[in-house]
């Protein structure tokens, strides 16, 4: 994660594909792309943290691991 990126800003520097969204973050299942986006920049993360993404698409699942420093 870049220095200095607020958490309001977080969510905008994790690229999703076409058709992919946010379904999980730290395993906590969402309902919407804009649950995800309003939790993340909510949270004030500092350095050694973390977030769990768990990136959904109609046919494949990954998870994206987004460490603070």
């Amino acid at each position: 994660m870049a220095h200095g990126v607020a958490s309001g800003a977080l969510a905008t520097l994790v690229h999703l594909g076409p058709g992919e969204w946010v379904r999980a973050i730290n395993d906590r299942v969402l309902d919407s792309d804009l649950e995800a986006g309003a939790w993340i920049a909510s949270r004030a993360l500092t350095a050694g943290e973390f977030l769990d993404l768990t990136v959904s698409s109609a046919t494949t699942e990954r998870r994206v691991l987004v460490l603070m420093h």
